[in-house]
């Protein structure tokens, strides 16, 4: 059997939606599996032992069973491929939707399966709901993420990096998510160690850290932040990877107000300003938000409260 899972969405959701894939693997081991995905998305899947191909190119004529595991926006541009596939026989799978995210555009017609799932969750809950459906019994599909030890050792050399160094993140999708660039610099400043920043070019690099910014592909950055000792940053990519590493993560969270033009809406109102770690309470245990990161005693408090945290699970 082929199976295609659609995933168009962006690096954070897909981190956190990659237990499906284990999943996939373990109720058909036969089968050839691909996941079609954006193109800037395909390296983070070159070590992933569970799928076959990884694209972002959609064969029209190979699939038997799509799989759409994505709800709201994301949901609707996957529709847009999965009716083409349809056309050549596909068995479409995919979550009922309950709400017009784009104005009379309904695509639950498309599909040959609809599922029931709640709104605003998040992705690794779509993942695992999609994986019961299918019929596996395993407990909440943990996210995964994949690097080698070469590239552990060869970044670390490049970079003149001992053990004990922290990363911190300074990019996000939306600016919104970002804290002013003095919190930046005051939370590098009390990480310790060495500190990397990571991003992609053209985000603030902190005072006095080794920039990498649009230097990593993102199995070298798996592989800097496999071996930190904590990760700082917003709600990004890198910082899902590293909860999905169980690092220790201190979150820079973010107020529900306005800095970029753009209004919040149900999905933020749903799950409450700073909401990016409470995607990971099942799995990280060492995670920490800061919800009024421009506050430096709520940084202190913070990192404090995740050492203690760490500490104890360690001893």
């Amino acid at each position: 059997m082929d199976i295609t899972v659609l995933r168009l969405d962006n690096l954070g959701d897909h981190v956190l939606g990659s237990g499906l894939f284990k999943a996939l693997r373990d109720l058909y081991p036969d089968s050839h599996i691909t996941a079609v995905v954006p193109s800037k998305i395909v390296p983070l899947y070159l070590h992933c032992p569970y799928l076959d191909v990884v694209t972002d190119q959609v064969e029209l004529e190979s699939a038997d069973v799509v799989i759409n595991p994505r709800f709201a926006e994301d949901y609707y541009k996957a529709g847009l491929v999965a009716v083409q596939l349809a056309r050549f026989g596909a068995d479409i799978i995919g979550f009922k939707q309950v709400n017009d995210v784009v104005l009379n555009y309904t695509p639950n017609g498309f599909y040959s399966q609809l599922i029931s799932a709640e709104d605003a969750q998040h992705a690794f809950r779509y993942a695992s709901y999609m994986a019961w459906e299918l019929g596996w019994r395993g407990e909440l599909a943990k996210p995964e993420v994949w690097y080698t030890m070469e590239d552990k050792a060869a970044v670390m050399r490049l970079y003149g990096l001992t053990d004990g160094f922290s990363v911190i993140g300074t990019g996000a999708s939306g600016s919104y998510k970002l804290p002013k660039q003095e919190t930046f610099d005051y939370v590098a400043s009390v990480l310790p160690g060495q500190v990397v920043c990571v991003g992609t070019a053209g985000e603030y690099v902190p005072r006095g850290s080794i920039d990498t910014t649009g230097k990593l592909p993102i199995p070298v950055l798996t592989a800097l932040i496999a071996g930190c000792n904590v990760y700082a940053g917003p709600d990004a990519g890198p910082k899902h990877i590293a909860a999905a590493l169980d690092k220790p993560v201190l979150e820079l969270g973010w107020w529900p107000h306005i800095t970029d033009g753009r209004r919040f809406t149900g999905h933020s109102t749903a799950r409450g300003p700073g909401c990016g770690g409470s995607c990971w309470e099942p799995y990280c245990e060492h995670f920490e938000t800061v919800n009024r990161p421009h506050e430096r005693a709520d940084i202190d408090a913070a990192l404090k409260s995740l050492w203690q945290r760490t500490t104890s699970a360690c001893g």
